[in-house]
């Protein structure tokens, strides 16, 4: 017997896709981090780090937080705000992304469409992670609002 897959134009996107993204984008920050000068790694380097991992200890901890009609009010409030606090540090990823991306490019030899690269990455993957967690709430606060 043999199973049949889903063609990939049928499949909807998956509700942890945003956990996945995240943890993708710590391994690329650490090795941005890694190969930057290091006289930037102490201060935004560290944070770029840090926050990091702070939005994707968020996330996981919002997703063993199961959502259903029946949950409690408590644990749907914790999952949200959980969903929002990794929302918002992905989101300030980028904007310290940005800057630490910026003082390499004036005050270092680096190669400006390397770093201009490194930017753009930091940016839109941020800003996919915000998208797909502001999906989530949303699905979420459907999900709940049948409770009541």
């Amino acid at each position: 017997m043999y199973s049949v897959s889903v063609p990939s134009w049928k499949r909807s996107v998956s509700k942890t896709e945003y956990i996945r993204l995240l943890f993708d984008l710590n391994v690329r920050i650490g090795e941005i981090v890694a190969n930057s000068p290091k006289k930037y790694r102490a201060n935004y380097g560290d944070m770029l780090i840090k926050n990091a991992l702070e939005a994707l200890k968020y996330a996981q901890t919002a997703n063993g937080i199961y959502v259903s009609t029946s949950m409690p009010e408590t644990d749907y409030h914790l999952r949200r705000e959980l969903l929002q606090r990794a929302k918002g540090t992905a989101e300030n990823i980028s904007t310290v992304g940005y800057i630490f991306l910026e003082q390499i490019r004036k005050h270092d030899a680096e190669e400006s469409g390397k770093i201009y690269r490194r930017e753009e990455y930091l940016g839109t993957i941020c800003s996919e992670i915000s998208k797909k967690i502001s999906a989530v709430m949303k699905n979420d606060h459907t999900v709940y609002q049948r409770k009541k």
